[in-house]
């Protein structure tokens, strides 16, 4: 009886399912009110360092550009905190794309102080330069992508209601 007692014990220990999230956690479809808090502090950090790194920078077009490129990272934020659902559309952009822009901004600043007068450094820092550019182009797209589920929902509404009324004869002249 002591091993079964025991081997059952164990069983539950290993086998047991992780912990699951009730209904009541979750205030988007898969996203749990602490995924989006984690999420959003996790990116608010990283906001914070490009434009800390920013500032360091004395190449003004450079530090304008970095500048841009936070702003719209600011802005998906702000879409994520206002909409969670768009957190699991934004995840590879949190996890990936903003982990690499920060990296490569703060390589940028290292590369700029330690010695910008040799020739392929100088050709480093102006790749770097000319990518950011294109780094805030793909982030105003995915802006852009979280933005349209919205726009997606709004049409749907629009659609719903206008049935409604169609249906139960409130008016023939409502438009879209």
């Amino acid at each position: 009886v002591g091993a079964g007692l025991a081997g059952l014990v164990a069983g539950n220990l290993i086998f047991r399912p992780g912990k699951q999230k009730s209904p009541a956690d979750m205030i988007a479809d898969g996203v749990s009110k602490v995924d989006l808090e984690i999420a959003i502090k996790e990116a608010r950090a990283k906001h914070r360092i490009l434009v800390n790194e920013a500032f360091k920078i004395t190449n003004m077009q450079a530090r304008r550009k970095v500048d841009a490129v936070a702003e719209v990272v600011l802005r998906i934020i702000d879409d994520i905190k206002s909409d969670p659902k768009d957190l699991r559309q934004a995840r590879q952009f949190l996890d990936y794309y903003l982990d690499a822009t920060v990296k490569i901004v703060q390589r940028y600043v290292e590369l700029y102080g330690k010695g910008s007068g040799h020739p392929e450094i100088r050709e480093s820092l102006a790749r770097v330069e000319e990518t950011l550019e294109t780094i805030r182009q793909a982030f105003e797209k995915q802006l852009l992508i979280l933005l349209e589920n919205d726009k997606l929902d709004l049409d749907t509404e629009l659609t719903v209601l206008k049935r409604t009324i169609e249906l139960e004869g409130l008016g023939n002249d409502f438009k879209q």
